[in-house]
């Protein structure tokens, strides 16, 4: 069941991942953002523990215009401590011609889940703030858009203090910031 502050992002979703420009338009009206939402950019969800931020981008991880993957920060965080790169999530993953369960889309995207909760890693004495180095790679290899996501804990000063101006600067012109609010929806 979806609350009076669940709602209004659910629809936002739905437009967005609808490529509805109109209804986007309208939705983006009753959900707090930060600077100007287009259809253009990612989605990034900022909120607080429990609202459901992960829940709501995975029940639009497969859609008709451009399916994602879920995958926490922590976790590609410790891929590259493991391997040393992050090859892997640089880049969308081919998908097989004909996917019918990702509706033929030839590539999947990626949604990082949880911006902010990973730790600085070291791999072969390189020290990286690997999701940092992530979105700066992906910002000027141009592959982002409605192919790359996030979830966040942090507000602006946080993410801030965590990426640098640099990153989070960049993070403003490849994401649709937009304010999750409401009560631990867990317990």
């Amino acid at each position: 069941t979806l609350d009076e502050q669940a709602e209004p992002v659910f629809n936002l979703l739905l437009a967005y991942f609808s490529d509805s420009e109109n209804e986007f338009n309208l939705y983006s009206n009753w959900v707090p953002h930060v600077g100007s939402l287009k259809l253009s950019k990612g989605i990034l969800l900022v909120g607080d523990y429990g609202v459901g931020k992960s829940l709501m981008m995975n029940l639009f991880g497969r859609n008709t215009k451009q399916c994602f993957q879920n995958v926490s920060a922590k976790y590609i965080s410790e891929e590259w401590k493991r391997v040393g790169v992050t090859t892997i999530f640089e880049e969308n993953h081919k998908l097989p011609v004909n996917d019918l369960v990702h509706f033929g889309q030839p590539e999947l995207g990626l949604c990082i889940d949880d911006l902010g909760a990973e730790s600085e890693k070291n791999s072969f004495g390189n020290r990286s703030n690997v999701i940092g180095d992530l979105i700066e790679t992906r910002y000027n290899s141009g592959v982002w858009g409605k192919c790359l996501h996030g979830t966040t804990n942090l507000d602006a000063e946080g993410l801030k203090s965590f990426y640098g101006p640099r990153v989070t600067s960049r993070m403003k012109e490849i994401f649709n910031i937009i304010v999750y609010k409401g009560k631990d929806r867990r317990g």
